[in-house]
């Protein structure tokens, strides 16, 4: 075989005694050794990577019928490694494609042309506390199709209409109801079709977001709560971050920022500046000191200062405001602002 294989073609010794290259090798001179072998190497792309060999313990030849035999099956081998090294392939792509279904929390389901469970993968009954097997067989449920939020969308679509398009999909949101409670279901999916087109069914990947899209609901609802109350306060609520590269961000500011600074809240959304370009020349670089300041010691920032509004009444306000450091080295105030002339003017006049 070490000689065969570094050929190209049939590689034949009729009689290995007889042959200087072979009669000293340790298999053709013991007792019952090797008298006659045939190799034909095995190449796949460009790589030997053995022999298909025939031996025998009395010297013989081959006819061209035997020859052309053992290089046709030769070729029959090739072909079988080629087609497992495939099938290990596609063995490892599947295994790779379970295991990233089985970190992100997925589940991977497959219908059949009339839309019945055909499989379902194992991390299924995991998260909804349903067998797979007991699904297997019927149809696909048929639920309403819902928005982001978990409310159905406003044209009434289901998930049996969608999958009889038999048009890929991605991201389409329904309703689950398991044993663990309902669960609000992200499914993606791929029509199948045969080589002749025919349609199969489908293959599509499942995933939980009931956590995420609570979450989401519940921080909507804080934030509705947030504004319907401060719309109610005599004044300005506000966020304020500072980043470390020095631009400035507004993340919540109440409806009465226009009431106070004379500022809408796009405006000041749009372009933090338009809070700080209002502020009294007089005063501006003493509030500025106090921000920077606050930023540096973590302190808490209050001062009463003169602003010119656009309308070009000037007014007095007061701010305090609370710092926190944030983990990307930002600095965020919780502030709260108030229109405080008419105090200002009382003290005045008692002056």
């Amino acid at each position: 075989c070490a000689h065969a294989i570094l050929g190209q073609s049939l590689f034949v010794v009729a009689d290995t005694l007889a042959d200087e290259r072979c009669r000293d090798n340790p298999f053709a001179t013991a007792p019952g050794g090797v008298r006659f072998y045939a190799g034909m190497p095995l190449h796949l792309d460009g790589v030997a990577l053995g022999t298909l060999a025939v031996m025998d313990t009395q010297p013989r030849d081959l006819g061209p019928a035997q020859r052309q035999a053992l290089i046709g099956l030769a070729r029959v081998a090739v072909e079988l490694l080629r087609s497992r090294r495939r099938v290990r392939a596609l063995h490892e792509e599947r295994t790779r494609l379970h295991d990233l279904a089985r970190a992100s929390g997925d589940w991977m389901w497959e219908l059949d042309a009339q839309l019945r469970y055909r499989w379902i993968s194992g991390q299924f009954e995991p998260v909804t506390g349903i067998p797979p097997e007991a699904l297997l067989g019927r149809e696909v449920e048929d639920a309403l199709l819902l928005d982001a939020g978990g409310m159905p969308l406003g044209g009434g679509e289901r998930l049996l209409g969608l999958l009889r398009q038999r048009l890929p999909f991605s991201r389409v949101v329904t309703a689950k109801h398991t044993p663990r409670g309902r669960l609000l279901v992200s499914r993606s999916a791929l029509p199948v079709v045969d080589e002749a087109g025919h349609f199969r069914g489908w293959r599509g990947t499942a995933r939980d977001l009931t956590a995420r899209i609570d979450a989401q609901s519940s921080a909507a609802q804080h934030d509705e709560r947030l504004r319907k109350l401060s719309s109610q306060i005599p004044g300005l609520i506000f966020q304020y971050i500072r980043h470390p590269d020095g631009r400035g961000e507004f993340p919540f500011v109440s409806r009465g920022v226009e009431a106070v600074f004379g500022v809408s809240a796009d405006e000041v959304a749009r372009d933090p500046t338009h809070a700080f370009e209002i502020v009294h020349p007089q005063d501006r670089q003493r509030v500025f000191a106090g921000i920077e300041r606050s930023a540096v010691e973590l302190a808490l920032w209050h001062d009463e200062y003169r602003v010119i509004r656009r309308d070009g009444r000037h007014r007095w306000l007061e701010t305090r405001a609370a710092p926190e450091r944030l983990p990307d080295g930002a600095t965020l105030w919780h502030a709260f602002s108030a229109d405080v002339t008419e105090r200002k003017q009382t003290e005045a006049a008692l002056r």
